[in-house]
């Protein structure tokens, strides 16, 4: 599911999932799909660029659903995030109100109204809602929740709950969290004779200062730092800075820094 915009899900693949009857049964299945294991090498980078999905892993979130071969609804959903909260390729101005609805007499529940706004039709991340009131939500800490309206059910452990549901409720999302997105360039600090313990990932690259520049305009936006041995030239792009000592070899670390927005 693509996090910016309002992008169709892009199916990867499918396979057969068969597990043993009882507790903790696993089974193993390709990300694209198929099988059998092992699977064929790759990051996420690959296997969403191989189903035509521009950008790198951090504009976008795997949604996994298990479902029963006889139809159905499904057994189970999940959804994963495929890059650190800072540097999601997520649109920051989506927008989450929640609004109090009727009661339902028969059994003393809450219509609860979501409505997800702004972002050219971006997905909210991680909505989660907060009350005072004594009860339950009928849904909680929403990981992927699209552009436009959604209801759920406040469930009440006690009568007379709905004025206070209605005066505590609250709403916090992860997109409102986010840091500015981060640059694809900038400058580096260079620390000479040492390297980066992490193995990385070899670009081209014929000085120090091509390193930095592949360093900030890493696809992923993983890279942290980049190593440069003169006698070999190329760019090892380091997703780490765990720096060890190393002749010859020089490093260059991204002058980049952010702050988590104030709520």
């Amino acid at each position: 599911m693509p996090l910016q915009g309002g992008g169709a899900p892009v199916r990867l693949g499918s396979a057969p999932l068969h597990l043993a009857r009882g507790a903790n049964a696993v089974a193993w299945v390709c990300a694209s799909g198929g099988g059998p294991l092992p699977c064929a090498r790759g990051d996420w980078a690959s296997i969403l660029a191989a189903a035509g999905c521009t950008g790198g892993p951090a504009g976008y979130a795997i949604t996994t659903t298990v479902s029963p071969s006889g139809g159905g609804a499904p057994l189970a959903t999940t959804t994963q995030l495929l890059s650190p909260p800072g540097l999601l390729n997520a649109s920051r101005a989506v927008s989450v109100t929640a609004a109090v609805g009727s009661v339902d007499p028969s059994d003393g529940s809450v219509a609860v109204n979501l409505t997800v706004a702004g972002g050219g039709g971006s997905p909210a991340l991680y909505v989660t809602l907060s009350t005072t009131a004594s009860g339950r939500f009928s849904a909680n800490f929403l990981p992927l929740l699209p552009s436009g309206s959604s209801a759920l059910r406040f469930l009440p452990s006690a009568p007379g709950q709905a004025p206070a549901l209605a005066a505590t409720l609250r709403v916090s999302w992860l997109n409102a969290l986010l840091p500015p997105p981060r640059p694809t360039s900038g400058s580096c600090t260079t620390r000479e004779d040492t390297d980066v313990s992490d193995a990385g990932a070899f670009v081209a690259g014929a000085t120090l200062a091509d390193c930095c520049a592949a360093c900030w305009a890493d696809p992923a936006q993983r890279c942290l730092a980049a190593a440069f041995n003169p006698a070999a030239p190329g760019c090892w792009l380091k997703y780490g800075t765990d720096y060890v000592p190393r002749p010859g070899v020089r490093t260059c670390t991204l002058d980049w820094t952010h702050a988590i927005p104030a709520v």
